[in-house]
């Protein structure tokens, strides 16, 4: 009985990922996926990154990053407004993020915006 070649598998690292990513000068700096979910926000320096949100996004299950609003009229409801579930229109510029949507009648927008300097 012939063996069958090994097979491998190598885990996709973040150039492998199609990440958009906005930063400042103080190395602050955050990376959304392409499904729109937030995979990092770190600070960048010297000596390495602290990774702040401590559990990075997923390309396949978006993450545990959201951002809800609690709508209470006319049918109270919840807005999922950034996350794996939410239903937006997300857009990247060279300085900030935006997921925009309607949801219950109730337009919303977040942005995410990092100060140049601070």
């Amino acid at each position: 009985m012939p063996h069958a070649a090994p097979r491998t598998f190598r885990t996709p690292g973040e150039s492998d990922l199609g990440l958009r990513r906005v930063a400042n000068h103080t190395g602050l700096q955050v990376a959304v996926l392409p499904n729109a979910c937030v995979f990092t926000i770190e600070h960048r320096h010297e000596g390495g990154r602290i990774m702040i949100n401590q559990v990075e996004g997923s390309a396949l299950d978006g993450g545990i990053g959201r951002l809800f609003l609690r709508i209470a009229a006319p049918d109270a409801t919840v807005a999922e407004m950034v996350g794996p579930g939410a239903e937006v229109a997300f857009g990247a510029g060279d300085d900030r993020f935006s997921w925009e949507g309607a949801t219950g009648g109730m337009r919303h927008r977040v942005t995410l915006w990092l100060h140049p300097a601070a």
